[in-house]
C-alpha cells in the first residue's frame, strides 16, 4: 500500500483508481486521436509444474455434468474456463473492476441458465480488494453486480460463497462485514449474522438447515435453524484461523484444521459438528511446516491453509499448508503427499489455498503456482495450469540486440527468461529486478525480496548469488540499475547506494546518505554515467561522481504527501529529469531540467491516480516520447501534448 498512501498522514485513498478515471473521462473527453497501441500477451503460459508454477490461483468449481468443462479463480488474473480439460482456457473477466476471484458458483441448472456468481477479492493475502459477488447469465461473456456491492476503496472482501444444495437462487456469502443470504439469486442480501466474520462457511450436506462456520479466533461456529442462531461448538484457544471439511459419505462428520502459524490441530465431530476429538496436535506432527518431515515449529497457516475430505470414502481427508498432507483413517494417521521442494513425493509448487474434491472424487489443488488435479486422492498430480496468463510481475528487463529476451520477476513463482523460443524457469523466491547485459545477452540478473541478486555468466546454465554486504537488506522490490555504457557497473539501493565495477564480484557502498528510509529507485543519466538520482519513497538525491558526494535535492522536489515510485534520465541529456510519483493526492509525472533542482507537474492528461513507471522512448527521434505505468493502465505523452490513453489490448 506504500504507493497508494498519502505518505504524511497515512490516509487510505476514499476513491479508487477506476472511479478516478471514470469522473475524468467524463470531465474531459478525449478529442486528440485515437488509441493506437495493440498490446498481446506473452505469457508465461506454460509451466513444467513443481516449482515452476505461473501464478496464484484461490479456488476452481466444476460443470454439473461435463467432467472437462470447469473453472478457475485467481489471486489477480481473474476468472478462466476450460471446456477441454485444461487444454485451451479463456479468461472471462478481464473488463471487469476486480481482478480477484476468492469464490466460484456454477449452478446444478448451468445447462439451461448458464449462470455464475463469482465472489470478488482475494481473501488469503489481501492484493486485491472485493467489489462484491457479480453474476452472469451467459456463462461469463458480460458480468453485472448483485446486491452485495463494495467499492475498492471500502477494503472489504469475501472469504466464502456458498450456494444452497437444492435452491439454485439460494446462495450465502461470508464476509469481512458478516455474513449475508440471497433467495433471489443475488438481487437482495440480507444480513444473515452481524457479530460473526467466518473464512469458511459450510452447508451439512443432507440438512440445509445445518451450517458450519468458522474464525480467524480458533472457533467453529454450528447454525441447526438456517442460520437464525449460532452456537460455539469448538474453541480452539491456541488456534486462529480454522478450515471446514464436511463430505457426502458422512454427512454428519465435520473436520476442522486449526493453525497458530504452524498446525495446531485437527478436529473430528461424528455429530454435525455438536461435539469435536482432536485426532492431531500440531506438537507431534507439525502438517503446516516448511519440513516434509513436519517436524518443527512455524507455518504459513494463515496465508496458505486448505482441507478436503473426500466424497467417496470420508475417512480419507487431506490438509494442504505449504505441503499437502494425506490420512486414510479420519485424521489420526497422516503421510505427506506432494511437497514444495525436494523429499520422497511429488514436487507441487507450495502455498495451498483451496482443496476441493469433485463429486467423482477428483481432488483439485489451488496453490501459488497455479491449479493441480489428483485422480488417486493424492499419489500422483497434474498440472492444469498451460494456458493460464495470472503472473504478478514486478520488474522486467529488456535485452538492448534482442527484442525478444526479456527476464521478468513474479510474487511466488521466481524469475523467468523470455526469448524466441518461449519461456523458461531461471529462478525461484519471489521474483523482482531482472536486468540483461547490453553487451552480451548470456550475461543476466535476477533479484528476489529484499535485494538478493543473482547472476548468470552462460543463459542460466549456472548462476551465482553476488548479493551486497548491506545491513538490513533492502526494499522488498530493491533496485539495481547497471551502467548504460560500462556493463561491469551496477549500483544497489539499500538504505545506502552500493556499487560493483566487475558485475558483482566485489562491491563498495558509495553514499553516506544516512537518512533511514530504504532506496526504492535509482536512474543513471545514459549520456553521463557518472550522474546518478536516486530517491526513497518521500526524498531523491543525486551524485555527478558514481560515487560521492551525494547531495539532496530539495527546492520543490515532487516528495510532499506522495511516494516517488521510478525515477527516469532523457538519454542524451543528464540534466532532465523524470519521476513518476504515486498516490492519489497529487500524483502524475514530473520533470526536471535543471538537474532536479526545479520541477514542473507535467502530467496534463492523467487521471489522479498512481503513476509508478515511466520511460522514455530514444526511439521517437521528432519529439520526446514518454510513456507512463499507473495504477490503471498505460500513457503515452508525445512532445507537448497532453497524455493519451496507450492500453489497448490491455485487461
Amino acid at each position: 500500500m506504500e504507493h497508494r498512501v498519502d505518505m504524511k498522514t497515512g490516509s487510505f485513498p476514499e476513491q479508487t483508481a477506476l472511479e478516478i478515471t471514470r469522473a475524468y473521462q467524463q470531465n474531459h473527453p478525449s478529442g486528440r486521436g485515437s488509441d493506437q497501441s495493440n498490446w498481446i500477451s506473452l505469457g508465461p503460459t506454460s509451466t513444467p509444474g513443481g516449482h515452476e508454477g505461473i501464478g496464484r490461483m484461490n479456488c476452481v468449481a466444476f460443470h454439473p455434468t461435463d467432467l472437462n468443462t470447469y473453472w478457475a479463480g485467481a489471486a489477480s488474473g481473474g476468472l478462466w474456463y476450460t471446456d477441454d480439460d485444461g487444454a485451451t482456457w479463456t479468461c472471462l473477466t478481464d473488463k471487469e473492476e476486480s481482478l480477484g476471484v476468492t469464490d466460484i458458483i456454477i449452478p446444478a441448472d448451468y445447462d439451461q441458465s448458464q449462470t455464475i456468481y463469482i465472489a470478488t477479492g482475494d481473501r488469503d493475502s489481501y492484493d486485491n480488494n472485493s467489489i462484491g459477488v457479480l453474476k452472469s447469465t451467459d456463462g461469463g461473456l458480460t458480468w453485472n453486480a448483485t446486491g452485495l456491492q463494495y467499492t475498492l476503496a471500502q477494503r472489504k472482501f469475501i472469504n466464502r460463497l456458498i450456494q444452497h444444495p437444492t435452491v439454485s437462487v439460494e446462495l450465502i456469502a461470508a464476509t469481512t462485514d458478516g455474513v449475508y443470504r440471497t433467495t433471489d439469486g443475488g438481487a437482495i442480501w440480507d444480513a444473515e449474522v452481524t457479530d460473526h466474520v467466518f473464512i469458511d462457511i459450510e452447508f451439512h450436506p443432507d440438512n440445509p438447515e445445518i451450517i458450519y462456520g468458522s474464525n480467524f479466533e480458533g472457533e467453529l461456529y454450528v447454525s441447526l435453524n438456517n442460520g437464525a442462531s449460532w452456537t460455539r461448538t469448538l474453541n480452539d484457544f491456541a488456534g486462529k484461523r480454522v478450515e471446514i471439511a464436511v463430505t457426502p459419505a458422512a454427512p454428519d462428520w465435520v473436520y476442522a484444521v486449526t493453525e497458530s502459524g504452524g498446525l495446531d490441530g485437527i478436529y473430528k465431530s461424528v455429530d454435525k459438528g455438536l461435539t469435536f476429538t482432536k485426532t492431531l496436535s500440531g506438537d507431534t506432527l507439525n502438517l503446516l511446516h516448511w519440513n516434509s518431515n513436519g517436524i518443527g515449529d512455524g507455518g504459513q497457516g494463515y496465508y496458505d491453509l486448505g482441507i478436503a475430505a473426500s466424497p467417496i470414502d470420508p475417512n480419507i481427508l487431506l490438509v494442504g499448508g505449504i505441503n499437502t498432507w494425506r490420512s486414510h483413517n479420519g485424521g489420526t494417521h497422516w503421510s505427506i503427499v506432494n511437497v514444495f521442494a525436494g523429499g520422497q513425493v511429488q514436487i507441487v509448487h507450495a502455498d495451498k489455498h483451496s482443496l476441493r474434491f469433485r463429486p467423482n472424487g477428483d481432488l483439485w489443488e489451488c496453490n501459488d503456482g497455479g491449479i493441480y488435479v489428483s485422480y488417486d486422492h493424492g499419489d500422483t498430480w497434474i498440472d492444469k495450469t498451460n494456458g493460464i496468463a495470472i503472473s504478478q510481475m514486478y520488474r522486467l528487463g529488456v535485452s538492448a540486440t534482442d527484442p525478444d529476451e526479456v527476464v521478468t520477476g513474479l510474487q511466488d513463482n521466481g524469475s523467468k527468461l523470455h526469448s524466441g523460443t518461449g519461456w523458461q524457469h531461471v529462478n525461484s523466491g519471489d521474483g523482482m529486478e531482472g536486468i540483461i547485459d547490453h553487451t552480451d545477452n548470456n550475461i543476466q540478473y535476477t533479484t528476489t525480496q529484499s535485494g538478493s541478486l543473482f547472476r548468470t555468466l552462460d543463459r542460466w546454465t549456472s548462476a551465482r548469488y553476488i548479493k551486497p554486504n548491506a545491513a538490513g537488506g533492502g526494499a522488498w522490490v530493491t533496485p539495481y540499475a547497471m551502467d548504460p555504457q560500462d556493463p561491469r557497473i551496477i549500483y544497489g539501493g539499500f538504505k545506502e547506494i552500493w556499487k560493483t565495477t566487475d558485475r558483482g564480484d566485489t562491491w563498495t557502498q558509495v553514499s553516506t546518505i544516512s537518512h533511514g528510509d530504504k532506496i526504492r529507485s535509482i536512474a543513471i543519466a545514459p549520456s553521463d554515467p557518472n550522474t546518478l538520482y536516486v530517491a526513497g519513497t518521500y526524498f531523491m538525491y543525486k551524485s555527478t561522481t558514481g560515487d560521492e558526494p551525494f547531495v539532496r535535492l530539495t527546492g520543490n522536489v515532487p516528495d510532499h504527501t506522495n511516494s516517488m515510485a521510478y525515477i527516469s534520465v532523457k538519454h542524451d541529456d543528464p540534466q532532465t529529469v523524470w519521476v513518476a510519483v504515486s498516490g492519489f493526492t497529487d500524483p502524475g509525472v514530473y520533470e526536471s531540467k535543471d538537474g532536479g533542482a526545479t520541477w514542473t507537474n507535467i502530467s496534463e492528461g492523467l487521471p489522479k491516480i498512481p503513476a509508478y513507471t515511466v520511460i522514455q522512448n530514444k526511439q521517437a527521434v521528432d519529439e520526446i516520447e514518454l510513456i507512463v505505468g499507473t495504477e490503471l493502465g498505460v500513457f503515452i505523452k508525445k512532445g507537448s501534448e497532453p497524455w493519451m490513453p496507450f492500453g489497448n489490448g490491455l485487461p
